[in-house]
């Protein structure tokens, strides 16, 4: 049974309907003293979370923000964590951060490498993979590789979105062309994919034995036998038009998604059913640039302005409203289907993400007492008790602050 938390505080959800939802804490610039925009999430071996926040690295304890800055200022695009290095990517750059009395020291590994020269004068690093020792530093035309000794770089066959370590292989995701694998220091297309050819991709991952590839604008398409086919879900069609950014599956139960228009949707892998978290119910904005993982496979998003963690493993929930119609809750008690709620304004039933008062119940309702399927409710106006057919008074006498059960000899 999932637990459901109210705080005294509770907002209220348009009348459309109302969800049970993750617990959403969002961190601004004023709480994390950075810039707006945050391109990658990551938790070190110390168990802090790391954010590219453009000009800053942050660094996050759960109760404390560090701000740093590369040496030459650039903006941070990449963060990946591998023991007690932080390594990250930015304009003509990459290296890594390691903490050393208390602070974080940068060591670079491109400078004075000759790397960023010619058609790579312009590159930024947008992601970091690690296959074997070596590390593999993206940008959008070359691959840059560092095996803690050798360095160098691959161009790409054309302009690439991301690449992505599937089953030990670098996943090279190009603009026109379709999906290549790196294979040594070439590249070879994949075949038979073509449905993905013109699209711009923003993740791909392996989850219950197949493929799953996230396309800007065209929706999702999973890997079917050795073709690639749109993904058989009735979300596919909604989320097409919001402009996929980012994706993660998590524990094998959730799939996360990200989105540019309209927030962060959360699919139950089990039942098809999904949540929309965005700026109406707990976001501070809609666009989800990247979403990270911490030890508990709870979710931290880097939005286009700020940071939110979503906990989405825990047992607590948060229904809220917007409307006042609720009002303040004195007593919750679970249901076939969802709760029943006593509060200044009457009691209320929840089920079906839907809020309905009760009728009869009108005003100052103190208790509710389960009791054997139905519930006794103690009122500013009686003693009712309700069941599936709705709300009989059995006694006159005002208030009922406490029940208890007992046995009359």
């Amino acid at each position: 049974m999932r637990l459901l938390a109210l705080a005294l505080f509770l907002w209220l959800l348009p009348a459309s309907g109302q969800e049970l939802l993750p617990y959403v804490e969002n961190f601004g610039k004023t709480d994390f003293g950075g810039d707006n925009q945050v391109w990658g999430a990551t938790q070190g071996a110390d168990r802090a979370l790391y954010f590219a926040n453009n000009h800053f690295l942050l660094r996050y304890n759960g109760v404390d923000w560090e701000q740093y800055h590369l040496p030459n200022r650039t903006i941070i695009r990449s963060v990946f964590a591998d023991g007690d290095r932080i390594y990250c990517g930015s304009y003509r750059e990459f290296g890594y951060w390691k903490r050393t009395n208390g602070r974080m020291a940068y060591t670079s590994l491109s400078d004075g490498r000759n790397l960023f020269s010619g058609n790579s004068n312009n590159e930024e690093i947008w992601k970091i993979l690690k296959v074997g020792k070596t590390f593999y530093f993206q940008s959008f035309n070359d691959l840059f590789y560092y095996d803690g000794k050798a360095s160098g770089k691959i161009r790409f066959p054309s302009q690439v979105s991301y690449c992505y370590l599937i089953g030990g292989k670098v996943y090279v995701a190009t603009v026109n062309n379709g999906v290549y694998i790196l294979n040594g220091n070439s590249f070879i297309a994949v075949r038979n994919w073509d449905a993905l050819r013109d699209n711009v991709i923003h993740h791909m991952e392996r989850f219950d034995g197949r493929i799953y590839t996230f396309t800007k604008n065209d929706g999702i398409f999973v890997e079917d036998g050795r073709r690639m086919v749109r993904w058989n879900h009735p979300l596919n069609d909604i989320i097409s038009s919001q402009v996929i950014l980012s994706a993660k599956f998590v524990r094998g139960r959730t799939l996360a998604i990200g989105t540019a228009l309209s927030g962060l949707y959360l699919v139950d892998l089990k039942t098809g059913h999904w949540r929309t978290i965005n700026r109406q119910n707990g976001l501070k904005n809609n666009a989800i640039l990247s979403i990270g993982l911490d030890a508990e496979d709870d979710l931290w998003l880097g939005l286009d302005n700020g940071i939110a963690h979503v906990e989405i493993n825990s047992p607590v929930s948060i229904l809220t409203d917007h409307s006042g119609e609720l009002g303040s809750v004195y007593s919750i008690a679970k249901h076939a289907g969802g709760y029943l709620f006593a509060t200044n304004h009457g009691v209320f039933r929840y089920s079906d993400k839907t809020l309905n008062p009760i009728s009869g119940l009108q005003g100052q309702a103190w208790k509710i007492f389960p009791d054997d399927g139905r519930f006794i409710i103690g009122h500013n106006d009686g003693t009712f008790v309700v069941n599936q057919s709705g709300a009989i008074k059995v006694n006159e006498v005002t208030g009922g602050w406490e029940m208890i059960r007992g046995r009359f000899e």
